[in-house]
């Protein structure tokens, strides 16, 4: 069970989205879920990135690597102004990752138009094609950026406290199941709403691997 300081912090996140308007408890976690893929494709790719400078060996990468491309990490934007996170989460990050492909976000055109990945139906794979399902009818709700800012200093003192070294994707899912599930503006059976809601578990599993 978790308790004490990490608890209050995932109280608090609860707290905030609350008071911004969306009361549907899994909108919520549809909407921390991908937040919480966001930051970890970032993660991703500084490890990506530190590996590279140890070996020397050029590596694939998810970003792209514009300045645009680098300007969608979740480490170049999180201490932004709120006003200009919001607008790089919802005019590109989250348009990008709706439109991943092969483990790569499309980079966008100085008037803000996206570059899309060019198809290669013979090497799509399973996990390509149920990202893309899941991600088909996916938006972005968080309606204000002070609460989006505030969602993003929450998910870090969270990260900090509760994972204090690489984690896997299991215990990512598990930290959703479980975190989230212990907001007090719950009022209902979550494990059951989990296994009802049409595709979560899957959803999230797609979301939150770690080797996109």
């Amino acid at each position: 069970m978790i308790t004490g300081t990490i608890k209050n912090k995932v109280d608090k996140i609860w707290t905030d989205i609350w008071a911004g308007g969306i009361t549907n408890p899994l909108t919520v976690i549809e909407q921390l879920t991908y937040l919480m893929f966001i930051r970890s494709l970032d993660e991703k790719e500084l490890e990506t990135e530190e590996f590279e400078n140890m070996s020397g060996e050029k590596m694939d990468k998810i970003f792209p690597q514009s300045p645009i491309g680098q300007a969608m990490r979740w480490s170049k934007f999180k201490n932004d102004d709120p006003r200009d996170i919001y607008d790089v989460i919802s005019q590109r990050v989250f348009p990008a990752i709706k439109n991943m492909k092969h483990g790569h976000l499309p980079d966008f055109t100085e008037q803000g138009e996206m570059i899309e990945i060019t198809d290669d139906t013979e090497n799509d794979t399973e996990k390509d094609t149920a990202f893309a399902r899941y991600m088909s009818d996916a938006m972005f709700l968080i309606p204000t950026p002070q609460v989006l800012q505030k969602i993003i200093t929450g998910l870090d003192d969270l990260y900090e406290l509760f994972f204090a070294s690489t984690f896997s994707s299991k215990m990512q899912i598990d930290f959703l199941k479980v975190a989230w599930g212990i907001s007090p503006v719950l009022h209902f059976p979550l494990r059951h709403s989990f296994r009802c809601r049409r595709g979560a578990v899957a959803g999230i599993q797609s979301l939150l691997v770690t080797d996109m």
